[in-house]
């Protein structure tokens, strides 16, 4: 049985035929992360045609400042619709919304990149 989350991302995906490329983002990468990370209960996910990007909230977060370049870059090159995952359940979330999330995390050591 697949975990809650995973599932989400799952069903998300279906519904908005996406990724068209780079499948294994979601299928390994985002499945292998949850796994790894069974009590995270709140991501931010982007979902795009060539591929996705998951960020878990947890208790592990590298080095910050390299973490906060990767994000940048990617809210600044990949055209994605962004998803807010917490407590089961799923919500579509305007890019500044999710970044803000994630600048919120990080400032409290509780973001990790996993796609």
């Amino acid at each position: 049985m697949e975990p809650d989350m995973y599932r989400l991302l799952l069903e998300e995906s279906e519904k908005r035929k996406l990724p068209t490329h780079y499948i294994t983002d979601l299928t390994i990468h985002d499945r292998e992360a949850i796994l790894k990370h069974p009590d995270c209960t709140e991501a931010i996910w982007g979902l795009r045609e060539c591929g996705t990007h998951l960020f878990l909230k947890t208790a592990y977060s590298p080095d910050k400042p390299k973490l906060m370049n990767w994000v940048e870059a990617i809210f600044s090159t990949f055209l994605a619709t962004w998803y807010h995952i917490k407590n089961g359940k799923i919500k579509k979330v305007p890019k500044e919304k999710a970044l803000n999330i994630l600048i919120e995390w990080s400032k409290r050591g509780e973001l990790s990149l996993f796609g």
